[in-house]
């Protein structure tokens, strides 16, 4: 109801390493396993090949280090363990979390952290051929597996618990995943190892992957379209756009019988492809940038840039488990978790999120039966509750709107994610059409939860009723909340606070109510102020005298000569003791009728100008009374 009234060293301290743990816990591990099955995991010292209960890998070979240790390729971990991993390539820091247990290690560097503690290891994870090697005894004892290492055959053994496949609706584990894909924006593409998604949009048509050496960056855009077809060429001119630096290749390709167009770019030390390919009625956009030189001119390292970004394809396989889906959509509603205030709810997959702005979270349908979900956070303050909520929000209401424009229909109270609440249903006519507003208020813990569902009145009662239900039941509590969140002040209006504006460029002073906006143009200000609210203005305007311009016959006949303005009234009015002419109008440009006053008065020197105009649905008795104070204390300075 609110709305409706008023829009990145390689030697670290143990401190700088407990605070990079502190920061993953708190932003990089969206994904927990929260089963087990057997995990059995072999492989022997410098030889490539791993196996995983029965599957069977092959990557960089294990080796014992100066002080005897065993290290092992990362990918055994993430692979093997179903372990979330995150990087932070400036720190080289890694961040591994598995059933409980979270563990941040720094390349080059013994000390880690252990579920918070500080502790020194027998040596460092290691850079080997480009591949990041760990100790695996170390991890997988702070994971709770058993390791057994034979003499004679060289051969490490490790058993423990893997986790299985998450139902629950959120992201799948990493276990036996080799590729990652969008089952709602169809496309796969293979998963190796290291890759990690640092960044996915909303709708998940922007992502952005790093690889944990640090070696590239990999972006996926999808850019919906109303053209029904795109040949490669049409293609490499959108792509085009997207480049910057030294173009060295410019071309269209075909590649698994899917063409596309891809243009390689250099730019400082650093070599991007960029592709683009046209399914489903959208361009799909991949740009890969090469962070170095010496790894885009690397044989080796080159051809496993190329196998990625040629293992995209533009389907999604449901019955292949080997993929992991990153999808946020299930069975038509889009799954948003919100961590720092608690809460998770499912959204229409077609639906739009409108930009964050502070506290809150506006999703919306479109179309010409736009339905808006809007979720809006404040503290609790001293001594409320939600009968003294109800009463400011009825209370406000009646302030700003009139009745004939705005009405609340009926308060009950109900329940929302297991909480009490109160559901208000309001009606508003604000723009030549009625709207219907279901808001719902919740106060859980220190804060407030207003949940607002607007839609047009005249909507189909069941889609409406269907549509608030799937949101509410959805609706729910969970038990994460930002840890550093403060007093998050509400945006209800104290109209009864004045600001006293004095103006020295236009030689003027009165008392405005704060919540006024100052809308002045810079450029203006030394004759112009004006201020808006809720469907109304004020402009106070100072200029030099013009000779032989009377502005009061001036401003007469310009409001004669316009059909659409309808004088109602012609009088008189003293403002800080000087006789001002004042005209009352009525205007209809815009099809809404609203109502105006101007205030002239001319001095020796300068003419005054007055203009306030106000829509009608906003034209309250305390609006009124808000134009007509400011009016008497108005005062012209010298």
């Amino acid at each position: 109801m609110e709305r409706v009234i008023l829009k990145k060293l390689t030697k670290f301290t143990t401190l700088l390493l407990i605070l990079t743990f502190f920061i993953f816990q708190a932003t990089a591990f969206a994904e927990t396993a929260t089963a087990s099955k057997t995990l059995s995991i072999t492989l022997t010292i410098g030889q490539k090949d791993i196996k995983i209960n029965e599957t069977s890998l092959t990557g960089e070979a294990p080796y014992i280090t100066k002080d005897n240790s065993t290290l092992v390729p990362l990918r055994v971990i993430t692979t093997a363990f179903g372990a979330v991993l995150a990087y932070d390539a400036p720190t080289k820091t890694i961040g591994l979390k598995y059933n409980g247990h979270d563990l941040s290690l720094t390349i080059d560097n013994k000390m880690a952290i252990v579920d918070g503690k500080a502790i020194e290891m027998n040596t460092a994870p290691q850079l080997h051929n480009g591949t990041t090697m760990v100790p695996v005894r170390f991890i997988t004892e702070n994971f709770g597996a058993t390791i057994t290492f034979d003499k004679v055959t060289k051969q490490i053994t490790i058993t423990g618990d893997a986790p299985v496949a998450d139902t629950s609706g959120g992201l799948n584990s990493d276990a036996g995943k080799t590729k990652i894909g969008d089952s709602y924006n169809n496309w796969t593409m293979k998963y190796p190892t290291g890759l990690v998604k640092s960044y996915q949009s909303y709708k998940g048509d922007y992502l952005n992957f790093e690889d944990a050496n640090g070696e590239y960056e990999l972006n996926i855009s999808i850019d919906p379209s109303d053209v029904q077809n795109m040949s490669a060429d049409g293609l490499l001119t959108e792509l085009a756009d997207f480049v910057t630096g030294t173009v060295l290749s410019k071309s269209t390709a075909t590649v698994n019988g899917v063409s596309f167009a891809r243009i390689i770019s250099k730019e400082e030390d650093m070599y991007t492809e960029s592709r683009a390919y046209f399914a489903n009625s959208s361009v799909y956009t991949l740009i890969m940038d090469i962070s170095e030189v010496k790894n885009y001119n690397n044989p080796l390292k080159s051809a496993g840039y190329k196998e990625l970004l040629d293992s995209f394809t533009l389907t999604y396989d449901t019955k292949d488990f080997t993929t992991k889906d990153i999808s946020t959509v299930k069975n038509g509603y889009r799954i948003y978790t919100n961590d720092d205030y608690g809460f998770t709810l499912n959204i229409p997959s077609d639906w739009d999120k409108g930009t964050e702005d502070s506290s809150k979270f506006n999703f919306h349908s479109g179309g010409t039966e736009d339905k808006t979900f809007r979720i809006t956070i404040s503290s609790l303050a001293a001594g409320e509750t939600l009968d003294s909520w109800v009463a400011k929000n009825t209370l406000q209401l009646s302030d700003f709107i009139v009745p004939e424009y705005g009405k609340i229909i009926s308060t009950t109270s109900t329940t929302v994610g297991n909480e009490p609440a109160k559901e208000m249903i309001s009606e508003f006519n604000l723009e030549d059409a009625w709207t219907s507003d279901t808001e719902f208020l919740i106060i859980k813990g220190n804060l407030k939860y207003d949940i607002d569902f607007e839609y047009p009145k005249d909507a189909p009662a069941a889609d409406i009723q269907a549509t608030k239900e799937a949101l509410l039941q959805s609706f729910a509590f969970t038990d994460k909340l930002n840890s550093s969140l403060g007093t998050i002040k509400d945006d209800s209006v104290n109209s009864a606070t004045l600001s006293k504006i004095v103006s020295k460029n236009l030689g003027v002073s009165f008392e405005k109510p704060e919540f006024w906006e100052d809308s002045t143009e810079n450029a203006d200000k030394d004759t112009t102020l004006n201020y808006t609210f809720a469907d109304g203005f004020i402009n106070i305007g100072v200029r030099t005298k013009t000779p032989k311009v009377d502005i009061t016959k001036y401003m007469e006949d310009y409001l004669k000569e316009n059909t659409y303005i309808t004088i109602t009234a012609n009088t008189t009015a003293t403002l800080g003791g000087q006789n001002f002419k004042k005209i009352t109008y009525s205007e209809s440009a815009l099809g809404v009728p609203v109502n105006g006053e101007i205030y002239l008065y001319s001095s020796a020197t300068k003419d005054y100008v007055i203009v306030y105009e106000i829509g009608p649905a906003f034209n309250t008795e305390s609006t009124k009374q808000r134009f007509a104070a400011l009016i008497a204390s108005f005062q012209i300075t010298p």
